[in-house]
């Protein structure tokens, strides 16, 4: 079973083509990408890290795609 995950919230201010899309109690999320090619009889021919996106979003809001616009790209600040 899946279970609804309830990240920490920070405040942050959204900005969406150079404008400020709003600003308040925001989540994000972390999605770590791959790549995998298998053959025809399942032999694992390429299996590599392909990347990452983070998203942020209010924390109000259900809705999650960053295209739809309920989220923004985010950069991880990392120390």
């Amino acid at each position: 079973l899946m279970q609804r995950l309830f990240p920490p919230q920070q405040k942050a201010i959204l900005i969406r083509s150079g404008k400020v899309e709003g600003t308040g109690d925001s989540v994000s999320e972390l999605g770590c990408y791959g790549v995998l090619v298998v053959d025809g009889e399942g032999k694992v021919v390429f299996n590599e890290y392909a990347g990452l996106l983070l998203r942020t979003k209010f924390s109000n809001v259900d809705e999650g795609g960053v295209a739809s616009g309920f989220a923004t790209l985010s950069s991880p600040y990392l120390c």
